[in-house]
């Protein structure tokens, strides 16, 4: 039920504009993606999943009513400029979750959030703005 699911590609997109999933909105593994302008809401699961050592790069996103809003996992590389979220029950998630790989890492300038930030022992996130 991911809206939209991207696997072991090299993507560019200009903007991306996610409503109403049944899981995950935006699902990206295995691959390297870029999107300048990404906007994702009313995802039953995560507004965005990162996994398999994914490398995305946003300039700017914006994420509302979902469980999770960006959750990075599996050697996985997350890089955004301004992130602005709410109604999420979870901000940001990184963790290891497969054995074979290690934790996620996240780099952000500017988050604005109204929620929690859940971060493993394997995983980094940092957050220039705070």
């Amino acid at each position: 039920s991911d809206a939209l699911d991207l696997d072991f590609s090299d993507l560019n997109l200009y903007h991306l504009n996610i409503s109403k999933a049944g899981n995950d909105c935006l699902d990206v593994s295995g691959g390297n993606y870029y999107i300048n302008k990404l906007t994702v809401d009313s995802c039953a699961d995560k507004g965005v999943s990162i996994g398999e050592k994914s490398k995305l790069t946003l300039r700017e996103a914006k994420v509302e009513s979902s469980n999770i809003g960006f959750s990075v996992k599996d050697l996985s590389v997350f890089s955004a400029k301004k992130i602005n979220s709410s109604r999420l029950n979870t901000c940001l998630e990184s963790f290891q979750k497969k054995q074979e790989f290690g934790g996620g890492k996240i780099n952000i300038d500017i988050l604005e959030c109204d929620s929690g930030v859940i971060i493993d022992k394997n995983s980094v996130a940092t957050y220039k703005n705070q």
